[in-house]
Formats: structure tokens, C-alpha cells, sequence
């Protein structure tokens, strides 16, 4: 049978993989997203050099904020969450959601404020599975 400690260790899991993923595409990447050539409607061959090193800068802080926000996480979940300290589910949710709902607002900036179709739903999804493995907590 499944508990519910278990179904929030999983969300939480899956939040923290969600912002690893991404996290890790932004900083490996050598040119921008596809949608953000949408946002600017110009390719990356299209950009200035000057303009291309600020896009790299930000997209590497970007990842390396999903990044570090990952792998505290799963330090969290793996440490003292599943030890039962009451207090980790607290600090999983408030360092997932320091870090998800400043994604969520710049991912909607680029959406209501250009063509471009960044995916809102991915930083919607990680807040969701937060929320979601704190409150089964919560009830546990």
C-alpha cells in the first residue's frame, strides 16, 4: 500500500527533477531557446555578439538558480525528510517555490509580451507537485 508520506517524497522527487532537467538544458545550451527567437523574432545568427553574451549570462543564472534550487532539495529529501524532521517539509516547500514562482513570472513576461510560447506549464507543474507534497504531509 501506498502512504502518503510516500506520495509527497514522490512530488517533491518530481519537482526537483522537473527544475534539474531545465536547469541543466539553460546551462549547457550554446544559443538561446527556440522560443525565445520567437520572443525576438530573430534567429540566434540574427543576434549582436554583445546582445548573445548577456542572453548566455542570464539563461546560465537562470539554470543555475533551478539547478541549485534541485539539489537542495533533494539534499532535503533525502536527509532529514525522510528521517521524519517535520521541519524539511517546510524548507522544501518555501526553496521550491523561491525558486518556481520567479520562473512562472518571467516565463508569463515573455508569454503575455511576445509571440513566443515559452512553457508556463513546467514551472505551473513543479509549483503544483510542491504544494501537492506538502499538504499530503500536512494530513499525514
Amino acid at each position: 500500500m501506498i502512504t502518503i508520506s510516500y506520495i509527497s517524497f514522490c512530488s517533491y522527487l518530481l519537482a526537483s527533477l522537473l527544475s534539474l532537467i531545465f536547469g541543466l538544458m539553460y546551462l549547457l545550451r550554446s544559443k538561446f531557446m527556440p522560443y525565445h527567437a520567437e520572443a525576438v523574432s530573430k534567429s540566434w545568427d540574427e543576434v549582436d555578439g554583445k546582445f548573445r553574451i548577456l542572453i548566455i549570462a542570464l539563461m546560465r543564472v537562470s539554470g543555475g538558480g533551478m539547478l541549485s534550487s534541485s539539489l537542495a532539495i533533494g539534499i532535503l529529501l533525502f536527509i532529514p525528510f525522510i528521517h521524519g524532521e517535520g521541519w524539511a517539509n517546510y524548507a522544501i516547500l518555501l526553496m521550491g517555490l523561491s525558486a518556481s514562482i520567479p520562473i512562472l513570472t518571467a516565463t508569463l513576461i515573455v508569454k503575455l509580451n511576445s509571440p513566443a510560447r515559452p512553457p508556463v506549464m513546467a514551472p505551473v507543474a513543479a509549483i503544483v507537485l510542491l504544494i501537492t507534497g506538502f499538504l499530503f504531509t500536512v494530513i499525514n
